[in-house]
């Protein structure tokens, strides 16, 4: 069974990028969850979200957020179409806590796809 991290309306960094209509799991007093749309929690509600249902971050909260813990990355060319089980890889590390490293392996010349869809990987967990 996988751990779920709940959320306070109002607190939670995540709750503000939320769209209105996202449904989410509430926390009842009852200790059981219920759907409820996101514009109809109060301050202070526990909830949780689905990982599937988390909104595209904007540009400028992943390089708000590469600034903040000093996020560096680094590209490992590959050659996919040579080989098909060698890819490319993008590897991200932080100045700010050295056992932060993540490695993110693609296949396609989007290069910056990939460094974003990393980014996005490793911002996720951060916030979930």
């Amino acid at each position: 069974m996988q751990a779920i991290t709940l959320h306070t309306a109002g607190e939670s960094p995540l709750f503000d990028r939320l769209s209105q209509s996202l449904i989410v799991s509430r926390l009842q007093p009852n200790g059981r969850f219920v759907d409820t749309y996101v514009a109809d929690l109060v301050i202070g509600d526990k909830f949780f979200v689905p990982v599937h249902e988390l909104p595209p971050r904007s540009g400028d909260h992943i390089l708000s957020w590469i600034g903040e813990h000093r996020i560096q990355w680094e590209f490992e060319r590959g050659y996919p179409h040579l080989d098909k089980d060698e890819q490319h890889k993008v590897i991200l590390t932080s100045d700010s806590n050295p056992r932060f490293r993540f490695e993110h392996s693609y296949r396609d010349d989007d290069h910056g796809g990939a460094l974003r869809s990393a980014l996005e990987f490793v911002l996720d967990q951060y916030e979930l």
